[in-house]
């Protein structure tokens, strides 16, 4: 049984909610403002319920391969995958956090560049 967790951050991104939305809810895009996340096998587009992906990750430990599976899907407002396995500790918390801040800024950098570029 997996353990629910939660985190949230924000940052304000100067286009429509859908546009943010079918960018990060394909996770083909995730390399693009993902540190960790390096390689994707999955449809190119926001996945909905029930689809599944693979993701690669390189972090400090060396490789890791995932195996996700949309359990939420509600455009443009919520897009969930599976519960953790176990608790985060404190130190992968503040990772996470990090990352976050990170993460959205790339997602913000990407996706205003995008909407604002023609075709």
């Amino acid at each position: 049984m997996g353990v629910s967790f939660q985190r949230s951050h924000d940052i304000m991104i100067d286009t429509p909610p859908s546009a943010v939305y079918d960018y990060v809810c394909n996770p083909n895009s995730w390399p693009e403002w993902l540190a960790a996340s390096h390689h994707i096998d999955g449809e190119e587009r926001p996945l909905q319920r029930g689809e599944t992906f693979r993701e690669q990750w390189h972090i400090k430990r060396g490789e890791v391969r995932l195996a996700w599976t949309v359990t939420e899907s509600d455009p443009p407002r919520a897009w969930c995958n599976p519960d953790r396995p176990s608790e985060p500790s404190p130190e992968q918390v503040a990772r996470m956090d990090e990352e976050a801040l990170i993460g959205l800024r790339n997602i913000k950098r990407n996706v205003e560049k995008r909407f604002r570029s023609p075709g």
